[in-house]
């Protein structure tokens, strides 16, 4: 049992939730842009494709005969989807993930972005039949926004108080040269008190980087493992999905909160998807 390509798109890689424990060693951790949609994909077992020219709900668990064409059009809102089967792939995962790095060549199929002809054996599982049909409401799970939430830090002592309000009250669009690496932002320049140089440090996901132009950019999960670069702010981890699924020239603004109000929604969001595997699994 497998799964051949007959077109791969523009970039279509193999991904989980990431190469976790090895950025002390300067791996970077990959996994998902959209941590949430992958989640909500693995508890369901859905996708977004229509099965030989029959268009099926999103976010819906469907069983594929042997056979079968399964298509993808273009995306009515956001950048990327993600499409998990019941058992997995049949593939070697290294150091303990499955995730594609394509800088280095890694992980996936071959450490490449998948192409036309490309076959992938899936694991063998049993079918339950009570998950066919399994879903969710997309607009209650994924709601369209324009405005991330972040908190103050690491370096924001950097700032001054009117450049990180510039950073907070501003309009930005996200610039085409953006990549799983890090979002580039266009729009008002963040001014850094003495140079935005500091003594590499460790880059987590979300962290908003000032170079020299004093354009932001968020890091990903390409991330490299450190950065020299002063960081006046970081976005929640529960909005980082929402900077996964950002196209080229969409708008973002910034909304600051405290570090206490960031861990509720976090755990607000793990409590969601806890109760969905509760339902399904």
């Amino acid at each position: 049992m497998g799964l051949r390509i007959l077109d791969a798109g523009p970039l279509t890689t193999v991904q989980d939730a990431g190469r976790l424990g090895y950025m002390a060693t300067g791996f970077s951790p990959n996994g998902a842009m959209d941590a949430l949609s992958l989640a909500v994909a693995n508890i369901l077992v859905g996708n977004q494709p229509h099965i030989d020219g029959s268009p099926i709900p999103g976010y819906t668990a469907v069983a594929v005969k042997e056979g079968s064409v399964m298509t993808c059009a273009a995306a009515t809102f956001g950048a990327r989807a993600y499409i998990a089967f019941a058992g997995g792939m049949y593939l070697k995962p290294v150091m303990g993930s499955l995730s594609t790095n394509l800088k280095i060549g890694v992980g996936g199929f071959g450490g490449r972005k998948l192409k036309a002809g490309d076959y992938i054996l899936l694991n063998q599982t049993q079918y339950r039949d009570a998950i066919e049909g399994a879903s969710v409401d997309v607009d209650a799970w994924f709601e369209k926004k324009d405005r991330v939430r972040v908190i103050r830090g690491p370096q924001d002592y950097m700032f001054s108080e009117d450049s990180l309000r510039q950073l907070f009250d501003s309009q930005y669009s996200l610039s085409p040269k953006s990549d799983r690496m890090g979002l580039r932002l266009e729009g008002a320049a963040i001014e850094c008190k003495g140079g935005s140089d500091v003594i590499s440090d460790g880059i987590p996901a979300g962290a908003i980087q000032i170079p020299a132009s004093g354009q932001p950019i968020i890091m990903t999960a390409d991330r490299q493992t450190t950065g020299g670069y002063a960081k006046p702010a970081c976005v929640i981890t529960a909005d980082l999905p929402i900077l996964g699924q950002l196209s080229p020239f969409d708008k973002l603004r910034f909304e600051e909160i405290g570090l206490e109000q960031a861990v509720k929604e976090a755990k607000r969001q793990r409590h969601r998807l806890n109760e969905l595997m509760g339902r399904f699994l």
